[in-house]
């Protein structure tokens, strides 16, 4: 699990654009795309800015009626998954 302390933020490669509900993002590096939900889009928009997880796991419980345990395991999964396809840093 992500440290509440650890910031994350978007990796420079990654470019997105809104399409309907959803995101695209392309890491420009390896030159694929990704399609990402509504739930995940909400997490790119906020991390459009740098924060940290706890920060990020606050702004999600107040847009989303969601038990903070539940939100931190969901986006913690999800962050880390992004991390490893080049999208999202994570700073320890």
């Amino acid at each position: 699990m992500v440290a509440e302390d650890a910031v994350i933020a978007r990796e420079e490669t990654a470019l997105s654009s809104q399409v309907e509900d959803r995101v695209m993002i392309m890491n420009i590096d390896t030159g694929t795309y990704y399609e990402i939900d509504k739930t995940a889009a909400r997490i790119w928009d906020l991390l459009e800015q740098p924060k940290t997880f706890g920060e990020l796991c606050d702004a999600l419980c107040q847009a989303y009626e969601v038990e903070r345990a539940q939100c931190g395991s969901d986006s913690s999964r999800f962050v880390e998954e992004m991390k490893g396809l080049g999208l999202l840093k994570i700073d320890a």
